[in-house]
């Protein structure tokens, strides 16, 4: 069963999402929330909530991308960004080189990539927080979910999103990070799920961060494991996107998913 929803962030926003869950009975499932890549809700991250309700999983995806925001999810208004996205991920973790890149850009472009870097840089993670925390308390309020077996997963800006879950809702039982943004040093503490990072060999931006991820995780005790796929770009999974979609690198971390699911939150 699927349905287009709204509820209530914790900041008092309204924030639509889409559901989808098991079909048939009406027990307490193992739920997630799954979070979308920078371009919104669209019809993948609706694929993904759907394959996921098949293996038995409630899951909500909200969608993030709203107000201010819903520009930068426009097709057209985004493949303007695109002829600078490729630079702009390879100087993204340098200040100073994203400064005078910035400084470079045509006027409207510069516009939208403001916006996109509003984003990804972190200045609205507590806008974001409080829309998710609203997910996590609309499940709470869903009789057909079991609240001790919720799982967060994410795709790029939505990795990143799942990488905040990990540190901010302790009561969540798993977290899934797709090619997203690695939670912060200073927060690895309040860690208390297992974390799932899978990442591809050539999104070099992300994944060279993963292996002081991974020793920082092991020193604070914390349960990490990472897959990175040989051959794989960033957003690899996306098979909407031929650009970057690699058949043999989704086939095999799918796989990867519903081990991690089932071991963590069984069915």
């Amino acid at each position: 069963m699927e349905q287009n929803i709204n509820y209530a962030s914790e900041s008092g926003a309204t924030v639509k999402a889409f559901t989808a869950s098991p079909d048939g009975g009406k027990g307490k499932y193992p739920a997630i929330i799954l979070i979308h890549e920078i371009f919104g809700l669209d019809n993948h991250i609706r694929d993904v909530a759907r394959r996921l309700a098949n293996e038995g999983y409630f899951v909500i995806a909200p969608n993030l991308m709203y107000g201010n925001l819903e520009p930068i999810t426009e097709p057209a208004l985004f493949a303007k960004l695109s002829p600078y996205l490729q630079k702009y991920r390879a100087i993204m973790n340098d200040a100073a080189k994203v400064k005078e890149f910035m400084d470079s850009l045509p006027d409207a472009e510069r516009t939208l990539f403001t916006t996109f870097t509003s984003v990804t840089s972190g200045s609205l993670d507590g806008r974001f927080m409080s829309d998710l925390k609203g997910a996590f308390a609309y499940l709470g309020a869903n009789e057909n979910v079991n609240m001790k077996k919720v799982a967060s997963m994410g795709f790029c800006f939505g990795g990143g999103m799942a990488g905040l879950l990990s540190v901010n809702i302790p009561e969540m039982a798993a977290h899934i990070i797709f090619y997203g943004k690695r939670p912060a040093a200073a927060k690895i503490g309040n860690i208390t799920a297992p974390v799932l990072g899978i990442y591809g060999s050539l999104d070099t931006a992300i994944t060279s961060t993963i292996p002081g991820l991974a020793e920082e995780m092991k020193n604070a005790g914390k349960n990490f494991k990472y897959v990175v796929y040989e051959n794989a770009m960033h957003a690899f999974f996306n098979d909407t996107r031929p650009q970057v979609y690699n058949k043999e690198a989704a086939t095999k971390a799918w796989e990867e998913v519903k081990a991690f699911l089932k071991e963590n939150l069984g069915k």
